[in-house]
């Protein structure tokens, strides 16, 4: 997985177009809110064959393109765009009914579809600046003054479509600098925020029910700008109290499905630090291919199928999820769950989590030739974050094969280990190799990950120190346990590093050595570490039966050390 600064394409190289009518519409999706769901996924046949309701957090960009293909397979909002300059071109008193046409919103009623607008594009009148882009004329003098030209047009068009479009974003990707391919905003960060701060005002005026969007951001155009944005806001005095003027963070992420996660983790985080919770959705998500016969690409960037374009959409949607719930999405195979009564069972109890799919679509989402029926995507915990508990405490010490770390969680969970301490240059514990390895043993065992050596020293302090050598240590039989104790299990290959040494006393202190009779010169690291957490246990329970032997203590009936 790449990393997103080197991997996403920066947004301006993207085709800039709208969507396409026509039969393939529905695999050409450009936009979906935070969290999408089953409708996006299932066949529409499936969906309506499970009794399925659409889900409200999916949507589409302009869907009124082709409303029977949205109604098939549930689309619940669609973006459409308001351009001032197309609704006003000829002055404050022009209005041109014809650039959003009534029957568009008339078919989103019918479809139960909610409407969000995108009001954008600067009408020459309306500015000093470049058409489009211009900040408009008047924007600093008060919303009832009728010279700002801004807070007219939006008291109109927000009164004129109430009670069909209650939801408002108000402009796009502010933070594409001037002078950019793609640039839609010529004004300052401090006159987005005066812009956006009107709007606000002057459409609770109009609509009481109204709900402002901040202007979707590309991120990788300016990384800084909702930061920006929040201190600039934070410097008014009004804006704590009407929640910075806006109700909802908005994105576009587009191409690499791996910085979907990570960017709305990070815009969770800039929002936290200025005291805000707000809903994030992600407003537009694509990788638009350069084979569809209905869309021709001449100068395309980059070679992407219509397959690898629906599997983008997929992974997509799940991991835009995935940031914002515990456990946001399940897709399972029918077919393979109702042979199972374990899995049938997990199924029913996850209720409206589930997503049934075709085994082709689970295939595409899964990442073994073979998957078991169901793949879940869940958000990865916090570290842990207390001192570990428990008599025994495991260290990893670059151990870096996926199946050797996820056999090891595993080992550690069945001895009775209840804390993993991971550290530097070992395999990720959350990836799927080693949640597959480890067989369930990440829901019951604390995992303390991303340390160094300083800090898993301040971690282990107080506890015996041992770490598992090829040679040279004591026999793993001979040395005891039965005192709280820090085990290190090293790279079977390059053996102990130098932290773990150091943990460990030096050169000889505390190694523990598992003695080998036959013709191997190593052991595997997995199966050296259950060697050593099993004679552990052995050792905590014979300690456990002399105490009750000596009589009842406290502390009888602990499985956990």
């Amino acid at each position: 997985m790449h990393r997103p600064s080197e991997h996403l394409p920066h947004p301006s190289r993207r085709p800039r177009r709208v969507l396409p009518a026509g039969a393939a519409w529905a695999a050409r999706w450009l936009a979906l809110c935070l969290a999408v769901l089953s409708p996006a996924i299932a066949p529409a046949a499936s969906a309506r064959a499970q009794g399925l309701p659409p889900d409200v957090r999916f949507g589409a960009v302009e869907a009124f393109r082709d409303p029977v293909a949205a109604a098939e397979v549930g689309v619940s909002w669609e973006r459409i765009l308001f351009y001032w300059s197309e609704l006003q071109p000829g002055g404050p008193d022009d209005w041109n009914p014809y650039h959003v046409p009534d029957e568009w919103l008339t078919l989103a009623a019918q479809a139960n579809r909610q409407v969000v607008g995108v009001l954008k594009n600067t009408p020459p009148w309306a500015t000093d600046g470049p058409p489009g882009c211009g900040v408009p004329r008047g924007l600093d003098l008060p919303v009832d003054d009728p010279n700002n030209l801004w807070a007219v047009f939006v008291r109109r068009v927000v009164g004129r479509y109430a009670g069909r479009v209650d939801h408002w974003i108000i402009w796009n990707e502010p933070d594409i600098a001037p002078g950019t391919y793609g640039v839609e905003w010529c004004g300052t960060i401090e006159q987005y925020y005066q812009l956006l701060k009107v709007a606000y005002i002057a459409a609770h005026q109009a609509n009481p029910n109204v709900t402002i969007h901040l202007a979707c951001l590309t991120y990788h155009h300016d990384r800084t700008y909702l930061r920006r944005f929040l201190a600039v806001a934070a410097r008014d005095p009004s804006a704590a109290a009407n929640g910075y003027y806006f109700d909802v963070a908005s994105l576009h992420i587009y191409f690499c499905t791996e910085t979907v996660p990570a960017i709305i983790g990070i815009t969770r985080q800039a929002l936290a630090d200025y005291g805000l919770r707000k809903p994030i959705w992600l407003n537009e998500t694509n990788a638009p291919p350069n084979s569809d016969p209905q869309w021709v690409m001449p100068a395309a960037n980059y070679q992407i199928s219509l397959e690898q374009q629906a599997a983008f959409l997929l992974q997509s949607f799940a991991l835009a999820l995935s940031a914002g719930a515990e456990i946001p999405l399940v897709l399972y195979d029918p077919d393979a769950v109702n042979r199972n009564s374990r899995a049938r069972q997990l199924i029913d109890a996850l209720g409206d989590v589930a997503v049934p799919v075709t085994e082709r679509v689970l295939r595409s989402v899964a990442d073994t030739q073979n998957p078991q029926g169901i793949v879940g995507m869940v958000r990865v915990p916090e570290p842990a974050e207390a001192t570990p508990s428990g008599r025994l405490v495991l260290v990893l010490d670059a151990v870096q094969d996926p199946g050797n770390v996820g056999t090891i969680l595993r080992a550690a969970v069945a001895s009775g280990v209840n804390a993993v301490i991971v550290g530097p240059d070992c395999a990720d514990v959350y990836s799927p190799k080693v949640v597959r390895a480890g067989m369930g043993a990440h829901f019951h065992v604390d995992l303390f990950t991303d340390l160094d050596w300083p800090q898993i020293e301040r971690l282990t302090a107080g506890r015996q120190r041992l770490v598992g050598a090829p040679v040279g240590g004591r026999v793993y039989s001979q040395v005891y346990c039965t005192r709280p104790s820090a085990l290190v299990i090293s790279n079977e290959g390059a053996g102990p590093s130098l932290g773990a040494l150091r943990l460990a006393g030096g050169q000889g202190n505390g190694k523990v050595s598992i003695p080998i009779v036959g013709a191997a010169d190593s052991l595997n690291a997995a199966v050296a570490a259950g060697i050593l957490l099993f004679e552990a246990a052995r050792q905590a329970s014979e300690r456990r039966g002399q105490q009750q032997d000596r009589g009842p203590r406290q502390d009888r009936g602990q499985r956990r050390w």
